[in-house]
């Protein structure tokens, strides 16, 4: 009876704690803790108290996580955030300065206003020879994407090209904007 009660309730009461506890489980710390049934049979085979294995009752150490303070967020997204930035701002200048040089080929007055960020609005849709209200129809959501085709439609049929090669180009993720302005601009 005393082997039974060795084999089946010591090692459970001995083990569970170990792993019932939200901890990680080390990769080879020794064959008793990491074999229950090789520390069920050792333990059922010594029946002297003094050379039966001892189980550390102490929880292995565990990995935490922590979380990242504001200054060591700042440190990692730091240089992205600037080199985002000056993607950006590249991205700006040159869309403003071909928007510009679109509506001066075309004649389109206030040619400066492709600068302004809303106003450049405005220019896009005068160089395509639409009434200038369509700048209002940009901030509706669904009618906006179809404004959008009907003036990049527009413009490379006003300066003489073939409007689906330049709408093709849109299509192409990032350079294709930057081909289509430049295309219509410097060509």
């Amino acid at each position: 009876m005393a082997t039974f009660f060795a084999a089946t309730s010591l090692p459970h009461f001995s083990l569970l704690p170990a792993f019932s506890q939200a901890t990680s489980i080390p990769a080879q710390t020794s064959p008793v803790s990491s074999n229950p049934s090789l520390a069920q049979t050792q333990i059922a085979q010594s029946s002297d108290p003094q050379t039966a294995p001892t189980v550390d009752a102490t929880p292995e150490p565990t990995t935490t996580t922590r979380t990242l303070t504001e200054a060591e967020v700042m440190a990692v997204l730091g240089p992205v955030l600037w080199i985002v930035g000056i993607v950006s701002l590249l991205t700006y200048l040159f869309v403003s300065y071909c928007l510009m040089k679109i509506a001066e080929k075309l004649d389109v007055p206030n040619a400066w206003l492709a600068w302004v960020p809303i106003a450049s609005l405005y220019t896009l849709v005068k160089c395509a020879n639409k009434p200038g209200w369509w700048t209002v129809l940009f901030f509706i959501p669904i009618v906006s994407f179809i404004i959008a085709i009907l003036v990049f439609i527009a413009i490379p049929e006003r300066l003489n090209k073939s409007p689906l090669l330049i709408l093709l180009l849109l299509f192409v993720p990032i350079i294709g904007a930057f081909a289509y302005f430049g295309v219509l601009a410097f060509s």
